[in-house]
């Protein structure tokens, strides 16, 4: 917002004729007061505002990018962590199926044991 101010007052000053002074040297437009900067002065400082505006945009445009990578970020972890929960569930049922599959073995032996003892 600053840098907005200092290009209008910049631009309103090469347009207000050069007799247009207060008292104390100044030249005053809307409401910003600006010492009588040589035109060079000016020049360069609309330049580092210029690129100022620039690298702003630059960042602006960077966060976003940061931002859409956090959330890619996040729901990959998200995906990880499902899958190790699916792993482990994977697991614990196959454990349960090794287990179930031994006692039908036991009772088999059991039975032949059984029947024809």
């Amino acid at each position: 917002e600053s840098n907005e101010l200092l290009l209008n007052a910049i631009n309103e000053k090469e347009k207000m004729p050069k007799d247009v002074k207060t008292a104390d040297n100044t030249t005053e437009m809307n409401k910003i007061t600006i010492y009588d900067i040589p035109d060079e002065e000016l020049r360069k400082l609309r330049e580092k505002a210029e690129k100022y505006d620039d690298l702003m945009k630059q960042l602006i445009m960077l966060e976003t990018e940061v931002k859409k990578q956090d959330e890619e970020i996040r729901l990959l972890n998200d995906k990880l962590n499902e899958r190790k929960y699916d792993c482990g569930a994977v697991a614990v049922l196959r454990d349960k199926l090794m287990a179930k599959e031994k006692v039908i073995e036991q009772q088999v032996v059991f039975y032949l044991l059984f029947t024809y003892c």
